[in-house]
């Protein structure tokens, strides 16, 4: 089978990882893969690991047009079988390519609950015809389009993100407190993710305040780059928590970070899963989740979500977890590393492998 991914950019990004993931799984599977993402710079593959096709599409109608023709080009050569394109650009972009190139299967994923717009939820529903398979990140985002009359219910699917659990796993020699000066008696938070309005930091850092008033010796590391970065700092320092406060940037050894930590703490204002709460919990973190979107379906316990944009809530909830016993906490680990078992990067693929074929 000849699949090729489309999507917006090859940016630091959760969709991104996961659909570049997800392309290398079928190709080691024995499927011929490329991937081709609409604009901007190639930040994360190299061209080594898999194929990848950049079109440089600029903003424009006669830049969206020329990107067309670029990709049937492309497809004239590759043959796909199937397209699979990942958020809204791209699956608008799927959707005309289809037009000029009549694939036999195209799939689309939203990454999101939230796709920013009326205007955006339109052009999805009127160009709905164009898709075989329309596919969600939770269930819960599924019948949020299925409610919006956005995606029709019959051909709607709510397909996990997949992880690596080979690579996500408890492992606290991997700990980097004494490259971060984080002495043994320090509590550790950790968030990751971009640094953007929909992971709302702010609530985090105001949250995060509270606990520092509670506890000094607590820590909170920010993985993750984005937009908002610089304001986030400058953020942190007005209220005072600069010193406690560690921003690392993007880094790739993620793993060694989740192990850094003594708890996980997502603050978003909106999601569609939530794959850092995945990997958080592969690596036996108890975790701490705004109830947004996906992530419940993700977290799968009620007693660790809290409402968005509520730092009290949230800050109470993080100081919970820093009461518990080692003990407690251990065993609350390893009840969330079961729980990802259904994540598996191989039972996600078995699923993708059965949408495409069917």
């Amino acid at each position: 089978m000849n699949i090729l991914y489309i999507i917006t950019g090859l940016t630091v990004g959760g969709a991104e990882v996961i659909t570049l993931n997800l392309a290398k799984e079928m190709q080691q599977c024995g499927h011929k893969v490329a991937v081709m993402y609409l604009s901007g710079e190639n930040k994360l593959c190299s061209t080594n690991e898999i194929e990848i096709v950049g079109l440089n599409m600029k903003k424009t109608p006669f830049g969206v047009l020329n990107a067309l023709i670029k990709a049937k080009n492309y497809c004239n050569n590759f043959a796909p079988d199937v397209f699979h394109a990942n958020m809204f650009h791209a699956i608008l972009f799927s959707r005309f390519l289809k037009l000029i190139y009549p694939v036999k299967k195209n799939v689309d994923t939203v990454h999101t609950i939230n796709i920013q717009g009326r205007l955006r939820m339109l052009l999805l529903k009127f160009t709905d015809f164009l898709s075989n398979v329309t596919t969600n990140v939770s269930q819960e985002t599924v019948n949020h389009f299925i409610n919006a009359k956005v995606f029709k219910k019959e051909k709607s699917i709510a397909v996990y993100n997949g992880i690596d659990l080979s690579k996500f796993y408890k492992n606290k020699s991997n700990s980097l407190r004494k490259k971060y000066g984080i002495s043994d008696d320090d509590f550790v938070y950790i968030n990751v993710s971009r640094i953007m309005p929909a992971k709302d930091h702010k609530n985090l850092l105001d949250a995060f305040k509270i606990v520092q008033a509670k506890n000094m010796n607590t820590k909170l590391i920010c993985v993750g780059d984005g937009d908002l970065f610089d304001d986030i700092v400058e953020y942190s320092k007005k209220i005072g928590v600069d010193n406690a406060v560690i921003f690392t940037g993007n880094k790739k050894d993620i793993s060694s970070y989740y192990n850094t930590a003594d708890c996980f703490v997502l603050s978003s204002a909106w999601e569609g899963f939530g794959i850092v709460l995945a990997e958080a919990m592969a690596c036996e973190l108890p975790v701490i989740s705004t109830d947004c979107g996906g992530t419940k379906e993700v977290v799968q316990n009620d007693d660790y979500l809290v409402p968005v944009r509520n730092p009290n809530v949230l800050a109470q909830k993080m100081i919970d977890v820093s009461l518990l016993t080692v003990e407690e906490r251990e065993k609350i680990g390893m009840e969330n590393r079961e729980r990802t078992i259904k994540f598996d990067i191989c039972n996600i693929v078995n699923q993708w492998i059965s949408i495409y074929e069917k």
